[in-house]
């Protein structure tokens, strides 16, 4: 499988787990599973680090654009290079841009950085700006196919733990 394929189907299967979680939670608290139908009528709201992994932010938009065609009440907020984005989008001409959102982040933080050094000094990175989205609950989900450890460092140092949570 290549690396788009990888990032693609990432997103995908983000958005349709968030779906499968959000269609539980609706059983659960008592609606008919026979009314419900998780294509489509589910709002989510996803950030999603374009510039994280490789091929991006090629693979990052085909991704969304997968996931749109299922999802299409879905929200996704790119972080990245504003102008490369839009370059990516505009070649998908039927993408309906009224659920996209691009948060304009020029630097990169790559895998061969150090993770706690590249993300306090990287401030303007793809992945730093999607964490500050998290921490400030503008999102349900932060997708990520950069450098393990900066989403890590990340989360636990911009998101914050969970109350109760001891350990990332």
């Amino acid at each position: 499988m290549s690396t788009v394929n990888f990032v693609e189907t990432a997103i995908y299967s983000v958005v349709n787990g968030l779906a499968l979680l959000y269609n539980y939670k609706s059983v659960s608290r008592g609606a008919s599973r026979d009314t419900y139908n998780y294509q489509g009528d589910i709002s989510m709201k996803l950030v999603i680090d374009a510039y994280g992994g490789d091929n991006c932010p090629s693979a990052a938009v085909e991704g969304v654009v997968m996931a749109m065609k299922n999802h299409p009440n879905a929200e996704f907020i790119l972080t990245g290079d504003e102008h490369e984005l839009d370059k990516e989008l505009s070649k998908h001409v039927d993408l309906d841009r009224s659920h996209i959102t691009i948060v304009h982040a020029p630097e990169v933080i790559t895998c061969e950085e150090q993770p706690t050094v590249a993300v306090k000094r990287k401030k303007n990175s793809s992945l730093v700006a999607a964490m500050d989205i998290m921490a400030r609950h503008e999102a349900d989900c932060l997708v990520s196919a950069g450098s393990t450890g900066a989403v890590l460092t990340g989360a636990t140092l911009i998101v914050r733990r969970i109350p109760g949570v001891k350990r990332p």
